[in-house]
């Protein structure tokens, strides 16, 4: 698939998305519905951390407390062994990747389950496997990965390339950084790296037809940091989440299909933050909003269709549904629907959890169908 037929989808998708709506504006509402944290676990353990979850959100795959990386889905819980951890899964929730320094890549397999276990596998190739460390990227048919080491490299069945020859054969003195992440639906790797005369240092790269898209830099800033090591990626490989820097401050940003960044709008008197995740579907960003004064941070959530910016902790406290105490300050994962958010929350105890948050993304008739809910704190970006 080329480039500029991954475009096309991507069109068309977005497309879908604003007929969808069913008015002019193409406004829509995140209602939230329910607060909890991730239970299910023996001696009052909780879930420390979220690596990945499926599109749907119904699989997911974390570290507890007791220190066990565990696999849940529809079906049941399963423990994960073998060589290093796993860092990123197929958006069916089938197949997990990951490793660890100085080994051959390792793949997780639900098929290959034993008694609740999942034993860990080398990844292969041809002209593999070699210790080339752990994977952070897959695609949805688990035969393509992306690694951070030796220049940002992919593997595929027919064998291995690195991002780093790939732009020296545009520009004998470019070169690439590190690996931000893999589509899991098109030939596309994010990565960072310096091509002469660029100014920007991130790119998207189709391994498919050799060509290298600059993702631009806004005005002024001098570092963007996209994709969070592939959890900001849709599936396309064409909308982009993460920040970008300019004098110490960081701001969240979102680059379209043609590279231009989109700055999310910040709320309640944010001073920057990070668009560190984004569903499958290039629909729903999320992250975090930084504030001064004591407050830290908080969960943000962002809907690309109207610009429109919630903080999520100031919407689950005026709707009653964030107990005394808990605070929420990071969104790591979102389903397509963006029924299901897994956010990092300060427990009253002090802990750090992850909780589920559920909603319901709906299309709203007008801007003031946004700002009816309760007061809630919202902006939106004005459209021409």
């Amino acid at each position: 698939m080329t480039m500029s037929s991954v475009r096309g989808v991507r069109a068309l998708l977005a497309g879908c998305v604003l007929a969808a709506a069913g008015t002019a504006s193409a406004s829509w509402s995140w209602n939230p519905i329910a607060f909890g944290p991730l239970g299910g676990l023996p001696n009052n353990a909780y879930w420390t951390s979220v690596v990945d979850v499926s599109a749907d959100g119904r699989t997911f795959v974390g570290v507890t407390s007791l220190g066990q990386v565990r696999l849940r889905t529809p079906d049941g819980d399963f423990t994960l062994s073998g060589t290093g951890s796993p860092f990123k899964m197929t958006p069916d929730g089938r197949t997990l990747v990951g490793g660890q320094s100085g080994a051959i890549p390792q793949r997780w397999d639900v098929a290959n389950a034993v008694n609740g276990n999942i034993a860990s596998q080398n990844i292969t190739w041809q002209g593999g496997p070699l210790a080339f460390g752990a994977a952070y990227g897959v695609d949805s048919t688990a035969t393509h990965f992306g690694l951070p080491s030796t220049s940002t490299l992919l593997i595929r069945p027919t064998g291995h390339q690195t991002a780093t020859n790939a732009f020296q054969q545009i520009n004998p003195l470019a070169s690439a950084g590190a690996f931000r992440g893999l589509a899991t639906d098109a030939p596309i790797m994010v990565t960072l790296g310096t091509f002469p005369g660029v100014n920007t240092n991130a790119h998207r790269w189709n391994y498919a037809d050799g060509t290298v898209q600059h993702l631009t830099m806004p005005a002024g800033y001098t570092n963007s940091n996209p994709g969070n090591v592939g959890h900001s990626v849709s599936a396309d490989g064409m909308i982009i989440g993460g920040s970008v820097t300019v004098g110490g401050a960081t701001r969240p940003y979102w680059w379209d299909a043609a590279g231009t960044p989109h700055a999310v709008p910040l709320v309640g008197g944010a001073f920057g933050g990070n668009l560190g995740a984004m569903n499958y579907a290039g629909t729903i960003g999320g992250g975090l909003l930084s504030y001064s004064g004591g407050v830290g941070n908080r969960a943000l959530l962002h809907i690309l269709a109207d610009g429109t910016t919630y903080n999520l902790h100031d919407v689950y406290s005026a709707q009653g549904l964030l107990p005394a105490g808990w605070r929420l300050i990071n969104v790591q994962h979102i389903s397509d629907d963006g029924s299901r958010i897994f956010c990092v929350a300060t427990a009253p105890d002090g802990t750090s959890r992850m909780v589920l948050l559920e909603g319901e993304l709906v299309p709203a008739p007008s801007a003031l169908g946004l700002l009816a809910m309760g007061g809630l704190v919202a902006t939106r970006r004005r459209r021409a």
